[in-house]
C-alpha cells in the first residue's frame, strides 16, 4: 500500500492497498502526497501526528541526557546504535547552536 488514484489534474482522489484500474501507481507510504491526501482527508490529523513525533523525539533525546547527567544511567550502557544516534544528535545541535550564534552575534 499505498495504490494511488489520480484525477485529471493529478491530484491523489483515493488510496487502495492493492493495483485496480483507476490505482496503478504505487507510491511510499511516506511520499508527500500521500501524507497531504491524508492529511486533508482527517482533518490534518496525520501532519499533526508528524508533528508531535519530532517533538516527541526531542523530548526522548533531552530526557536521556538528563538521565544521564543524574547518573540514573550511563551513555556506555546503552546499545552501541543507540549511543552513535544520540552522540550525533548532540554534534550536530551544537554545529547548529554555533552557526547561530556565529550569526547572531559575529565575532563574540
Amino acid at each position: 500500500m499505498p495504490y494511488a488514484e489520480r484525477n485529471d489534474d493529478g491530484l491523489v482522489i483515493a488510496l487502495y492497498a492493492v493495483p485496480n484500474d483507476n490505482a496503478r501507481e504505487f507510491l511510499t507510504g511516506n511520499h508527500p502526497e500521500i501524507t497531504a491526501f491524508l492529511a486533508d482527508g482527517s482533518n490534518g490529523q496525520v501532519a499533526r501526528m508528524q508533528a508531535s513525533d519530532l517533538e516527541m523525539a526531542r523530548v526522548v533525546e533531552d530526557l536521556i541526557f538528563v538521565l544521564i547527567e543524574k547518573q540514573v544511567i550511563k551513555l556506555d550502557s546503552l546499545p552501541t546504535v543507540t549511543r552513535q544516534k544520540i552522540t550525533q544528535r548532540a554534534q550536530i545541535r551544537e554545529a547548529i547552536s554555533n552557526a547561530l550564534s556565529d550569526q547572531l552575534f559575529p565575532g563574540a
